[in-house]
């Protein structure tokens, strides 16, 4: 792996970073591409809770694993023309939404505000899907692009984004117990949402 070029890194061996999602305390969604005993290896530290891996050229020197979560989904693949696996895992918490291009592997920053301003909708959308699962009141779907808007500037704590490398274009961590009935209740009765 040529030097700069994003890893991910255990206490063993290092494999190519092809994108990631975590936050201050824990990893979403990692992807990465290796011999199949270095994929195996990193993606070992992830699961679990007692060992950790790092992306010194993502997100410095931080551990960070899945907190030993149930459930992670991981799929693991060949290469094609290669003797390397490819391997995703990500989280399954249903209050996570993030969006993916793969044509961003393995970069850092890249075109990723462009090709997330281009998916917006999509994002809007997976909220949209998210409140009518977790809130109790009727949401018109017309709503969704004000209330997305208005808490990411005024309730930044309700809709955590995520920090989100390479293939992971966007991610953000929804608070279930945010108070989400009393807000819509608020901005209907201020005039904000409308029937």
């Amino acid at each position: 792996m040529p030097p700069n070029e994003p890893s991910l890194v255990n206490q063993h061996t290092k494999i190519a970073a092809m994108g990631l999602a975590v936050d201050t305390q824990r990893a979403y969604y990692f992807s990465g591409a290796g011999p199949a005993t270095s994929c195996q290896s990193v993606w070992a530290s992830f699961v679990s809770n007692n060992s950790g891996v790092r992306s010194p050229e993502w997100y410095g020197q931080k551990i960070f694993n899945f907190g030993g979560e149930k459930g992670v989904k991981t799929v693991r693949n060949n290469l094609p023309d290669s003797s390397y696996k490819h391997f995703v895992s990500i989280s399954p918490d249903p209050n996570i939404i993030m969006i993916f291009a793969p044509e961003n592997a393995g970069v850092d920053y890249g075109n990723k505000i462009k090709l997330r301003h281009q998916r917006m909708n999509e994002i809007l959308q997976r909220f949209f899907i998210w409140t009518k699962m977790n809130i109790d009141i009727p949401i018109l779907e017309d709503w969704i692009p004000f209330i997305w808007k208005d808490i990411e500037a005024n309730h930044p704590k309700a809709i955590e984004p995520l920090f989100t490398f390479g293939d992971c274009i966007g991610g953000w961590k929804i608070d279930p117990d945010a108070g989400w009935e009393k807000y819509i209740a608020n901005k209907v009765k201020q005039g904000n949402l409308k029937f």
